[in-house]
């Protein structure tokens, strides 16, 4: 996955999603997959680019939730897989 080889994102999970939608003025109902990438805010942007340059659709459905909170441990990991001034400093 691109996002993963540019180091992007530090890990995505992939869902199996029914959309129900209006396109173009006609009702549509297609099988998507959802995809849920976990990155650092330093780099949404940069994922945001990459996912609009790789889509199929023109119009992606791309959301950005910041959490409250996550455990040291996986915001670590994550900064580590993602982050590569810090993965630099780190070694």
């Amino acid at each position: 996955m691109r996002l993963l080889e540019a180091r992007l994102i530090a890990c995505a999970n992939v869902y199996a999603s029914r959309s129900l939608y209006k396109w173009n003025g006609e009702l549509a109902d297609e099988q998507e997959m959802v995809m849920l990438c976990k990155t650092l805010a330093s780099s949404a942007e940069a994922a945001t680019a990459l996912i609009k340059q790789l889509h199929s659709y023109s119009v992606p459905c791309i959301i950005q939730t910041v959490p409250a909170r996550s455990n040291a441990e996986y915001y670590q990991w994550v900064r580590s897989e993602v982050d590569r001034v810090a993965t630099a400093e780190a070694t």
